[in-house]
């Protein structure tokens, strides 16, 4: 894969991560009213540091990162798998439904890293 498609990638990966994050409302009308959040029902995460979550495309499962480790974990919080890849201090991660991969964002070394969803490192990206 050459460089310009793997930044372009990784552009529509954090494209990706914004859209979900947005609901689409104006914030010139919205109103304090449409802006509220009503919890529906709360988990215990057995997740150290928990980080970072993003939902898989399939909606079945979550992706999640703590301290060094990324999780796959139910829906209801329960830990199905600890991947093999350890960092040194993971702070967000995206689902990429384009290619099944995982997006991490390593903190201190100031990296974004693209994983294979076994923890393999597929490729790494040095942010200013």
């Amino acid at each position: 894969m050459t460089g310009a498609r793997r930044r372009a990638r990784l552009g529509a990966a954090v494209l990706w991560t914004l859209l979900i994050g947005c609901d689409g409302a104006n914030p010139s009308t919205a109103t304090p009213a449409d802006l509220q959040l009503a919890l529906l029902v709360s988990h215990r995460v057995d997740v150290e540091e928990l980080s970072g979550l993003s939902l898989d495309v399939g909606g079945s499962r979550l992706w999640a990162v703590g301290g060094r480790r990324i999780y796959r974990l139910s829906l209801d919080g329960q830990v199905q798998k600890r991947l093999d890849f350890a960092g040194d201090n993971l702070e967000g991660i995206a689902y990429d439904p384009a290619d099944s991969t995982l997006w991490v964002v390593e903190e201190k070394r100031r990296e974004i890293l693209h994983l294979d969803l076994d923890g393999g490192i597929l490729g790494s990206y040095r942010l200013d």
